[in-house]
C-alpha cells in the first residue's frame, strides 16, 4: 500500500515549470459535495502560479455555495455581484465584465448569490463559446462545478480532464465509484467526456488500517499511480479560506509545510499528465 499513498518529498522544486502549449482545461469534479472539491480547486490554481508566476490562470466558478471565491479571497466585498457567470452565459454581458483578479494572481469569473438553479441550468452552447474565449487569454482554465452528475453535463465537451476527490470513509469512495461508473456510461452513449487524470485522497488522518480497505476498493477500478494524498493528517489551515487559505504555501507549521509539498506534488503531476496528452 505503500505504493499508492506515496511519501511526499520534504523539499519540492520550485522552479519554473513550462507553459503549456495549449490552454488546458481542468475540474476538480464530485457527486457529492463537502469532500474538498472547491478547497482543491482554489489550492491547485494558486499553486500553479507559485510553481510558474508566467501561468495566466482564471477560475470559473460554476459551484452556487461559492467557497472556491472565498477561498481566493473573493469574500464579504463581492457579495452582492450584479453581473455574474450566470449573466455571460444568457449573453447579457461579456465576460471581461464580470472578471475579478484575486489577491493571490488568479483571476476568477464569480457566481453571484442565490444562483443555486443556475449552477445546474447552464447551456451548453454558451459554456463551449465562453471557454473558447476564455482560451485565447489563459494558459490554465479550472472549473469548479456544482456537485451532482448533472452539473458536469454541460462542460462535457470543454473540460479536457478531472480530478476526483475523495474522502476515506464509505461514502467518499462511493461518490467516487459512482462518478467513475457516470463517465464510462456517458461514453457508452457517445458523448465526449474528460479522462480521469487522478484521485486525490483528502482528509486522512494517515491510519492505514481504517483505510486500506477503501483504497482496495479504488484500486479495483483505478490504477494506483492515479491516487494522490494531499491534506494528510491535517486540513484545518486550507479549510476556510477567509481566515486561513492565503498562508498555506507560506505558513511554517510543519503540517501546513506537507499539505503545501502536496499541492505541489499533485499539480506537477496534472500539468505532467496534460502535457502527454
Amino acid at each position: 500500500m505503500t505504493s499508492v499513498l506515496q511519501t511526499i518529498p520534504e523539499t519540492l522544486s520550485m522552479a519554473s515549470v513550462p507553459l503549456p502549449e495549449h490552454p488546458i482545461v481542468w475540474s476538480a469534479y464530485a457527486v457529492k459535495g463537502g469532500i474538498g472539491k472547491s478547497t482543491l480547486t482554489a489550492n491547485i490554481a494558486f499553486t500553479l502560479r507559485v510553481l510558474n508566476p508566467m501561468y495566466r490562470v482564471c477560475v470559473v466558478n460554476a459551484d452556487s455555495t461559492r467557497v472556491v471565491q472565498q477561498c481566493l479571497g473573493i469574500g464579504r466585498d463581492h457579495q452582492e455581484l450584479t453581473q455574474d457567470l450566470y449573466d455571460v452565459l444568457q449573453g447579457a454581458v461579456e465576460w471581461p465584465a464580470v472578471r475579478i483578479a484575486s489577491p493571490y494572481g488568479v483571476d476568477v469569473i464569480p457566481l453571484g448569490p442565490n444562483r443555486h438553479e443556475a449552477a445546474r441550468e447552464l447551456n451548453p452552447q454558451a459554456v463551449q463559446a465562453l471557454v473558447r474565449r476564455l482560451r485565447e487569454h489563459y494558459d490554465v482554465i479550472l472549473i469548479d462545478l456544482h456537485p451532482g452528475a448533472q452539473a458536469l453535463i454541460p462542460w462535457l465537451n470543454v473540460i479536457h480532464s478531472v480530478l476526483l476527490p475523495v474522502t476515506l470513509n464509505a461514502s467518499g469512495v462511493e461518490a467516487v465509484l459512482d462518478t467513475v461508473d457516470d463517465l464510462q456510461t456517458w461514453r457508452r452513449q457517445g458523448l465526449a467526456i474528460p479522462d480521469i487524470a487522478g484521485v486525490v485522497i483528502n482528509k486522512w488522518d494517515g491510519r492505514m488500517r481504517i483505510a486500506k480497505n477503501w483504497l482496495d476498493q479504488l484500486e479495483r477500478v483505478l490504477p494506483h499511480e492515479w491516487i494522490y494524498p494531499w491534506a494528510i493528517r491535517n486540513t484545518t489551515a486550507i479549510e476556510h479560506a477567509e481566515t486561513a487559505w492565503q498562508p498555506i504555501l507560506r505558513e511554517s507549521s510543519p503540517s501546513a509545510q506537507e499539505v503545501g509539498r502536496a499541492l505541489q506534488l499533485i499539480t506537477q503531476r496534472w500539468l505532467t499528465y496534460a502535457f502527454a496528452r
